[in-house]
């Protein structure tokens, strides 16, 4: 068996949706994902731009305090 490499794609948009998330949450969560996976930027500095440039929200934030919290990093 071949080993895949590991991509990520972005958030469960969908997913969020059938949840019952409010739409600027998705949209809000869906560039934050998007600056943090195909920016070229490095962890701290997607972050950076994230509390720049998306607009605050709970769930944003939630991501933010995971990353921040992970002791063994994540992978992008």
């Amino acid at each position: 068996m071949s080993e895949r490499p590991i991509k990520v794609f972005g958030a469960n948009r969908v997913g969020l949706e059938r949840r019952g998330f409010e739409t600027a949450a998705v949209e809000s969560l869906q560039t934050a994902f998007r600056l943090l996976t195909r920016s070229q930027l490095n962890t701290t500095q997607a972050i950076e731009r994230i509390r720049a440039e998306v607009p605050p929200c709970a769930e944003v934030d939630e991501l933010l305090e995971f990353i921040r919290a992970s002791e063994r990093g994540v992978i992008k």
